[in-house]
């Protein structure tokens, strides 16, 4: 019902034929790894072929092993990594070998930007996680330790975590039980009993496997016949739930927040026009269409520069997949979203600042264009307008945003 293959020993051992729908997971191993670290990873895949057949049975499952000690050379300060750049090296594997999931498993230890340290990370956009073995290993806590014995404990742990991470990957949330596997973890000590499903969880998981093992659209006889563009529509279409998950996921309501330098740039644009008079007599004079008009171009503008400067996009290989549809539609989504909360924050604020230190004397002085009473709904417009202009600047302000760190937000999930 399974098959393994270690890339690194260029093997394939079938263990039998089977019409159950089929799910690939794909373990890559990113960077130099010592002796115990891939005997635990070995071993760790072993165990996690079997418990997978064994609580989702209906499923012929495959794990490939894929020995990627190169993959860090290029990266800056290899002891800590980004894990949005090692996303980016499954991401390279799982396009080749058209994996369903991907676990990329490393030595070094994950920078993290929520939590003081995580021995793991999880984007559902990619179906990826990225898993480290630096605090999983026993010789972290202590140096009096054997090969066996951190071979036997980091395989355990790996073994927890990894079934954590795909319980993720499937939809599933936190559990308050410390022995079920969806346990939110304090320390990895406690993935040892991390061990359990429930019922409703394992049927969750079922369901949204059966989804993933569906035929992908660039499998079906037509791929080759249907255009860029319908590919995209199709695929945004049959995985609309998918990219709505990514995008709460996402959390971009936080985005005003966690960006700070997008709405430091955002907020002082909006302080500046707000001074300004002629800001104030050219939007008061802007009809309704206008700036109707002007905010969908703010948030499609800002949208687009946002998502080209921080390289959120997957670059298109020699084909299109449905996996690439999913994530850069979630990403344009994600970024879209934020574009808009911080919109509204922006015109919240205008509103009150309008209300708070202007008066309509010299609001109506200042709109010298304006031929009638001055009300609520022209305060609106001016609002409006100073928010759109506030939106694409601070756009600006976001390309001054640490790279690895956007993506970061838009990617990661949970850093565990």
């Amino acid at each position: 019902m399974m098959q393994h293959r270690d890339d690194s020993a260029g093997q394939a051992v079938p263990r039998s034929a089977s019409d159950q729908p089929l799910l690939e997971v794909g373990i890559v191993v990113a960077g130099q790894t010592d002796a115990a670290d891939m005997q635990a990873i070995r071993l760790m895949r072993d165990r996690l072929a079997e418990r997978l057949q064994e609580d989702f049975g209906e499923f012929r499952w495959v794990l490939t092993l894929v020995n990627r000690a190169e993959a860090l050379s290029r990266l800056p300060g290899s002891t800590r990594v980004e894990p949005v750049e090692l996303l980016e090296v499954g991401q390279t594997e799982r396009e080749s070998q058209h994996w369903d999931f991907i676990l990329i498993v490393t030595q070094a230890e994950l920078r993290t930007h929520y939590k003081p340290y995580a021995v793991g990370i999880v984007a559902r956009i990619h179906d990826a996680a990225v898993l480290s073995t630096s605090r999983l290993d026993p010789r972290s806590e202590s140096t009096a330790v054997h090969h066996e014995g951190r071979v036997a404990a980091m395989s355990e742990r790996l073994l927890a975590l990894a079934l954590h991470a795909l319980g993720h990957l499937n939809g599933l949330v936190h559990s308050a039980d410390s022995d079920n596997i969806m346990y939110e973890m304090a320390r990895p000590s406690d993935l040892v009993a991390m061990q359990s499903w429930t019922a409703e969880q394992k049927s969750d998981v079922v369901e949204n496997l059966r989804l993933i093992a569906d035929v992908r659209l660039e499998e079906q006889a037509d791929a080759g016949r249907t255009s860029a563009t319908s590919f995209y529509v199709r695929g945004a279409w049959v995985n609309r739930h998918e990219i709505a998950d990514a995008v709460l996921q996402a959390h971009p309501w936080e985005f005003p927040q966690r960006l700070g330098r997008l709405t430091t740039a955002a907020f002082s644009t909006v302080l500046v026009l707000l001074m300004t008079a002629e800001t104030w007599d050219l939007a008061s004079s802007v009809t309704a269409g206008q700036l109707a008009g002007l905010l969908a171009i703010a948030l499609c503008v800002t949208t687009a520069f946002v998502a080209a400067k921080q390289r959120l996009l997957v670059r298109r290989g020699r084909r299109l997949t449905e996996q690439t549809v999913v994530a850069n539609v979630a990403a344009v989504a994600i970024v879209l979203s934020g574009m808009m909360t911080t919109f509204f924050g922006l015109l919240g604020t205008t509103l009150a600042f309008q209300v708070l230190v202007f008066r309509t004397s010299v609001v109506k002085t200042w709109a010298a264009s304006l031929h009638e009473p001055w009300t609520f709904a022209h305060s609106l417009v001016v609002a409006s307008f100073v928010a759109a202009m506030g939106l694409v600047i601070g756009a600006f302000g976001a390309s001054f945003e640490e790279y690895n760190y956007f993506r970061h937000i838009a990617f990661v999930d949970e850093e565990t």
